[in-house]
């Protein structure tokens, strides 16, 4: 698809004519530096939620948009749409130049 999903769902209900996307956080547990976050969005009155909680907002959204669009019928269950972007966690531990 080449889209983030979360803008590919966002088009999708525009061109279909329908309410846009609502995400709401389901869910949100760890301690503050290592916190994982569970969102669902709603699309055309049906929940889409993944299974799985992600490290972080911006990620558990694009989750959350995935499984609508694979329900949708827009991106395959398996195949190269599913939402493999970057995932950012924890800052590295190592310098951050090299002398």
């Amino acid at each position: 698809m080449g889209k983030h999903p979360v803008s590919a769902l966002i088009e999708l209900c525009n061109k279909q004519r329908i309410m846009q996307p609502d995400f709401v956080m389901v869910h949100h547990s760890g301690p503050d530096h290592r916190k994982n976050f569970l969102f669902k969005v709603t699309v055309n009155g049906v929940d889409h939620q993944p299974q799985t909680a992600s490290p972080n907002k911006k990620h558990a959204k694009a989750m959350a948009a995935t499984v609508a669009l694979q329900a949708l019928g827009e991106v395959p269950v398996d195949g190269p749409g599913l939402y493999t972007g970057p995932v950012f966690t924890a800052a590295s531990t190592g310098p951050l130049f090299s002398t």
